[in-house]
C-alpha cells in the first residue's frame, strides 16, 4: 500500500438560525472522519474567516493512480460532511478534485499516526 497526503480547502456556508457554527461542525466532522478510520487528520481554520482546509493520509494499492487517491479522499470527505448534516450540491467531480487539492506522497520512513 502506498500513502498519500491530501489537502483540500473549503468554504464554510450556513443557512438557518439553527445552524451549527462552524468551529461546532468541524468538531463533528474531525469525529466523524475518525469514525471512518481516517488517517493523521488536520483540520485549520482561517481566523475569522469561513475557510479551511482538510488535510488526511490516503492510502491506496501501490498500483493506484493519483486520480484514485483524490477520489478516495474527497469521497471520505464528502461521507464526512453528509454524516455532519452538510450539503454539497457544487461537490467537484474527481477531475474538477484533481485541480484544486494537493498531492503528496507520503514517504515510507515518515510515521503516519493513526487514533486508536
Amino acid at each position: 500500500m502506498t500513502l498519500y497526503g491530501l489537502d483540500a480547502s473549503f468554504k464554510f456556508t450556513s443557512v438557518g438560525d439553527d445552524a451549527p457554527l462552524m468551529e461546532d461542525w468541524l468538531d463533528s466532522v474531525s469525529d466523524h472522519l475518525d469514525e471512518l478510520h481516517a488517517k493523521d487528520v488536520s483540520i485549520v481554520s482561517e481566523g475569522e474567516s469561513s475557510a479551511f482546509t482538510i488535510s488526511l493520509v490516503v492510502e491506496v494499492k501501490d498500483d493506484a493512480e493519483i486520480h484514485d487517491v483524490v477520489k478516495v479522499g474527497i469521497s471520505t470527505l464528502r461521507t464526512a460532511f453528509h454524516a455532519c448534516g452538510a450539503g454539497t450540491p457544487d461537490w467537484p467531480t474527481t477531475v474538477e478534485a484533481m485541480g484544486i487539492v494537493s498531492i503528496s506522497l507520503v514517504e515510507t520512513s515518515q510515521r503516519v499516526f493513526v487514533s486508536q
